[in-house]
């Protein structure tokens, strides 16, 4: 199968599963991502936070980013 008819075929896969209602991707994270800035407020960990709530730090931080609008300054290192 060449990687034209492969990729058609993918589509039509894709395009049917649709049809049918099934979904299609990775499954969102599903955790209470107001908690997030309040734990973040404690003074929690980014990985603390994440393990609390069974998520990965990436996920953690993206929510926080999100709800709050700017990313919170890495104190690692300084700028």
């Amino acid at each position: 199968m060449e990687n034209s008819e492969r990729a058609e075929a993918i589509v039509a896969g894709q395009s049917r599963a649709r049809a049918e209602g099934k979904p299609i991707g990775r499954p969102k994270a599903v955790f209470d991502r107001a908690e997030v800035i309040k734990l973040r407020q404690d003074g929690r960990s980014w990985g603390r936070i994440a393990a609390t709530l069974g998520v990965s730090t990436g996920t953690v931080r993206r929510a926080y980013q999100t709800r709050t609008g700017a990313p919170e300054p890495c104190q690692n290192y300084p700028l």
